[in-house]
């Protein structure tokens, strides 16, 4: 079962299976490039078959930026995280399919020796019958994608639709899956790169 997803002090982690992810670039592992396009199928566990879904990276995010959201939400809540989250430029777009797509807020990349973890935040697009019953899941406005990316610009990925925001015990921004066990996204490949 995956478990909380975490974002420490200057950099946003993951905590995935229990092991945390580095979600900002770090000192010394500043990334290589500034945008690109990343192609997968999302595993959405009907029988209709996986869908396409496309995350384009215009920009990743500071550590400024990082600390910002951190400090909003540690002062304000999850609900003016949100607001904020909704008023800045978008650094990129995620797409199912053919749909206009969706303004990716927050965005970052870890390099490593063997490719690159690239993780995306959005707030979470909710539906008016969602609000008006006053769902349960309104409490979890935000979704995350991550992509580990090889050299050979190929990987897979996680998507997680909803998920809600808060600090834990060592005052770190914390991300709780809604579902518990997110989305598999599969055959992803980078524009641009060897067989696409």
């Amino acid at each position: 079962m995956f478990g909380t997803w975490r974002i420490a002090t200057v950099t946003f982690g993951i905590m995935l299976g229990g092991a945390a992810l580095a979600f900002a670039s770090q000192p010394g592992e500043s990334a290589t490039r500034d945008a690109g396009v990343y192609r997968g199928y999302l595993d959405t566990r009907s029988p209709r078959g996986p869908v396409q879904i496309t995350l384009r990276v215009d920009a990743y995010a500071s550590n400024d930026d990082l600390r910002a959201v951190e400090k909003l939400l540690g002062e304000r809540g999850q609900e003016a995280m949100f607001a904020a989250l909704g008023g800045m430029k978008p650094n990129g777009w995620l797409n199912f399919e053919h749909d206009l797509g969706y303004p990716v807020t927050v965005l970052g990349e870890q390099l490593s020796a063997g490719g690159r973890r690239i993780v995306a935040l959005l707030n979470r697009p909710l539906g008016f019958g969602e609000m008006f019953r006053g769902a349960r899941s309104v409490d979890w406005p935000f979704s995350l994608v991550v992509l580990d990316i090889d050299s050979h610009g190929a990987g897979s990925g996680t998507f997680v639709p909803a998920a809600q925001a808060k600090l834990d015990t060592q005052g770190n921004i914390a991300f709780d899956d809604f579902v518990r066990i997110p989305f598999r996204v599969l055959r992803v490949r980078e524009d641009g790169a060897a067989g696409t």
